[in-house]
């Protein structure tokens, strides 16, 4: 489990660089940032935060996917609520 996280968080600050320097709505920097905390009560807010978003457009959606890979299993479900409901995805 210790060498997941610190993957998972490199490859979640990466896209989430990729992300913001796209067009449209990118991203809350504070909810980008969150994602990458290494408190799960804190990735599962930002996951939160990013579906409150009046018009999240194509920026949330891969942050959201990268979600999906979280070591805890509530920021996990809670991606997949996200992307689901409030995006649409199917993530079958």
């Amino acid at each position: 489990m210790r060498r997941i996280l610190p993957l998972f968080l490199t490859l979640l600050l990466i896209l989430a660089a990729v992300a913001s320097a796209g067009c449209g709505n990118p991203a809350p920097s504070s909810a980008v940032a969150r994602l990458a905390h290494p408190d799960a009560l804190e990735r599962l807010a930002a996951v939160r935060e990013l579906d409150r978003q009046a018009d999240p457009g194509a920026q949330v959606a891969p942050l959201l996917r990268v979600a999906l890979g979280d070591p805890d299993a509530r920021v996990r479900q809670e991606a997949v609520l996200v992307l689901e409901e409030s995006r649409g995805d199917s993530l079958e």
